[in-house]
């Protein structure tokens, strides 16, 4: 049995979330010093995750492998997904649309778990929000691919959210006469 890193990915990020439930209701986590102590690790790790986005798009840019990779247009919420068109783009430009979006996901979680922070006075989304860079640097095929330099197999595996799922077969009823 072969575990996908889609899986494992989730995984880590549902146990972070019991963990951080946990961990951070207790008081030693509610002092003001601690508090402080969590905004400078959410910070760090932010600025981390930065400089590695940073050093991935040198990478992307110094090796520019023109490789090609067939991959399927993206569906979206306004588009009918009917029909399922395919690109072809090279390996360097395909790392670099995925990195761009795993900076925009990272610029947004900042930002709203800073107003859920500074608004609420919510602690436990800056406890599990530290741990994305390190996650990433394990589980993120971008950071296998370009800081672990390991071989890695494009296009990434698809995001479930906007998937076409298949249609159930319906039934037709029978009338009766």
């Amino acid at each position: 049995m072969s575990l996908s890193v889609v899986s494992v990915d989730q995984f880590v990020n549902f146990a972070l979330s019991i963990a951080s439930m946990k961990i951070s209701g207790r008081p030693m986590f509610q002092t003001p010093k601690a508090i402080w102590i969590l905004r400078g690790v959410y910070l760090c790790s932010n600025l981390i995750q930065l400089m590695f986005s940073f050093y991935i798009m040198r990478k992307i840019k110094k090796t520019n492998d023109c490789r090609k990779v067939k991959i399927k247009k993206e569906a979206s919420l306004f588009r009918d997904g009917s029909e399922e068109e395919e690109e072809e783009m090279t390996y360097a430009s395909y790392d670099e649309s995925e990195l761009t979006k795993i900076s925009r996901t990272a610029v947004i979680q900042f930002l709203i778990i800073s107003v859920l922070h500074f608004k609420w006075k919510v602690i436990q989304p800056l406890f599990v929000q530290s741990f994305v860079p390190l996650r990433n640097l394990f589980l993120s095929p971008l950071y296998t691919a370009y800081v672990w330099n390991r071989p890695v197999l494009r296009p990434f595996e698809a995001n479930m959210l906007f998937q076409k799922i298949p249609a159930a077969p319906e039934k037709k009823r029978i009338k009766e006469d």
